[in-house]
């Protein structure tokens, strides 16, 4: 319920506190007092568009609070909840305050926390149901249609059990089109992917296989300079006319040798040196041997050659192509072949969520289908009840329909099923019914909603109900009836009327008057909160006009209270 209602500086109110109370809360007042401001302000804290016209002359800003109290409106909080508002730590409480400057540095608090003005349209959606000819209704959405039916059924459960068909649906529509999309996208690649794989596979190059053929490839292709070279070395171990003195380094040492043993003949310390010359002459034999053999055992092999420097092409085009190392292109292979196989994976996938998808799909269907049977089985009833009501409002010509449509029953449908429906509304004999908000004006929108709340029987879902021109056109015998069936309403949910109707006010657990006074040259609206010998002299005032007289105020309290009966 709404508790407290905060006004400063807006419009001609300078400063106003309103605490309303639970039940029917009625505002009177002249014509032109102020009483559609409060709806305003109101509007504001629900996410209604700021106007800087809406500030007080002479002030650089206007404030509006609204506190609501939610504990005993479970579904409210529930939802509200959902959207990462937690009302327990505040005890259930709400405060919305909404700041409008003359410089366009506009504000919005939720419980002190700052916040835009599409969050708080989204957050207080049905906290408040405004019924008036300038505000925007719930009832004239279709949406909001739905649920009045539903509730009115009392297919809560059916409806929730097609909602959470179709969230599945949603959630694996939403799968199934990530992995379709990834299998699009690799479809084309996945030729390409099994060429490199065969590609790498032909070659089959082994670790560090290019580093032992580039030596081999070498060898060969040098093979005469190594024959040459191993010649050269040969001569130079041997004798050779070519080499130093024409000795070769085995006849060199034997020479180092004999010189040694006659230096020792003089130091005999020399002769241990002489072991060392033997050792050398033997390595030199050795290594002139080695080098002899070597030089007979490699010949050069054109064709293998060729065989080689093929291979090393085929390695070196895999390098540039996937890795400058034949590990980095082993890798390369392994990981293009996960891919392979992640793709196959990916086709076993959506084969399993599609079936999956297909299987909920058809629960869906049946579902909403038996939904939409009930649906239109209950719209005949609540049409029925909604026109009597009607009726008993003195609005005996209005024709009241409730126009179904419907989706594909093929395809996903909607979260509320495979319905869509229109309430269509005529105030007039003879003419067609047309869609709520393209027809009724504020006065047949408030009672229609009332004829529909009264027909509901609701006790939950809209925290607060506003009712603006209730009472337009009709007199003072339908004004009480209107009055009674408010208070029955109320009986169920905090309601704000607006009404020119003494009829309608005298049914008021609470009573508002706004005035209209001029204070220091300056025109303010205030509204104060009648106690029970006040309320009679508005009363009065509202029977028999400026003049309050004896009669009228006996009026006043026979209208109390016949109300209370």
């Amino acid at each position: 319920m709404l508790r407290l209602l905060r006004i400063r500086n807006f419009a001609i109110i300078d400063g106003l506190e309103l605490e309303f109370h639970g039940g029917l809360n009625v505002i009177t007042g002249e014509t032109g007092a102020g009483k559609s401001i409060v709806l305003e302000a109101l509007g504001l804290v629900l996410g209604n568009r700021a106007e800087t016209e809406l500030i007080r002359n002479g002030c650089n800003e206007a404030v509006v609070e609204a506190l609501f109290d939610l504990a005993k409106h479970p579904s409210v909080t529930a939802r509200l909840e959902k959207q990462g508002i937690d009302l327990q730590k505040n005890d259930f409480e709400l405060l919305v305050k909404r700041t409008i400057q003359r410089n366009g540095k506009n504000r919005i608090y939720l419980n002190d926390d700052l916040i835009t003005l599409g969050q708080l349209a989204d957050l207080c959606e049905n906290l408040v149901d405004l019924c008036s000819q300038h505000e925007h209704q719930s009832l004239a959405k279709p949406i909001f249609q739905l649920e009045l039916l539903d509730r009115y059924g009392g297919l809560g459960e059916l409806r929730n059990e097609v909602r959470e068909s179709y969230s599945a649906l949603r959630s694996l529509e939403s799968e199934l089109i990530s992995l379709k999309s990834k299998i699009n996208n690799n479809e084309s690649q996945k030729d390409f992917i099994r060429y490199q794989i065969n590609e790498i596979d032909a070659v089959a190059p082994v670790e560090n296989e290019d580093m032992l053929l580039q030596d081999e490839h070498r060898r060969l292709r040098n093979i005469g300079t190594i024959h040459e070279g191993c010649r050269n070395i040969l001569d130079l171990t041997r004798n050779n006319q070519e080499s130093q003195n024409g000795m070769g380094a085995f006849d060199q040492v034997g020479r180092i040798r004999q010189r040694l043993l006659k230096l020792a003949e003089q130091d005999a310390g020399l002769l241990e040196l002489l072991p060392l010359t033997e050792q050398i002459q033997e390595e030199l034999a050795q290594l002139a041997n080695a080098i002899e053999a070597y030089s007979e055992r490699i010949d050069g092999d054109p064709e293998r050659l060729h065989l080689l420097e093929d291979r090393l092409t085929k390695i070196n085009q895999l390098k540039r192509k996937y890795g400058s190392t034949i590990s980095d292109i082993l890798e390369t292979r392994n990981r293009l072949s996960e891919k392979l196989e992640e793709t196959a994976n990916i086709e076993v996938l959506i084969h399993e969520k599609q079936a999956k998808f297909d299987l909920i799909r058809a629960d869906y269907i049946k579902t909403a289908s038996i939904l939409s049977k009930k649906r239109q089985n209950v719209a005949r009833t609540l049409k029925a009840s909604v026109t009597k009501e009607l009726t008993e409002l003195r609005m005996p010509d209005t024709s009241f329909e409730i126009d179904f449509s419907r989706v594909d029953p093929e395809s996903i449908g909607s979260v509320d099923g495979v319905d869509r429906i229109q309430f269509l509304f005529s105030a007039n004999a003879g003419v067609e019914p047309r869609p709520l908000a393209k027809v009724a004006s504020g006065g047949e929108l408030s009672r229609l909603m009332l004829a529909l709340r009264r027909t509901l029987g609701d006790r939950g879902g809209i925290g607060v109900y506003v009712f603006d021109e209730i009472d337009a056109g009709i007199g003072g015998q339908t004004g009480t009836l209107v009055g009674r069936k408010l208070k029955d309403v109320a009986s169920h949910n905090q309601v704000l009327c607006i009404t020119h109707l003494p009829q309608v006010a005298a049914f008021a657990n609470a009573h508002y008057v706004v005035e209209k006074t001029t204070i220091s040259a300056v025109t303010m609206s205030i509204v104060r909160h009648l106690d029970d010998k006040n309320r009679v002299e508005e009363l009065a005032r509202m029977l028999g006009g400026a003049q309050v007289t004896a009669k009228s105020r006996a009026h006043a309290q026979e209208l109390i209270r016949d109300s209370s009966v």
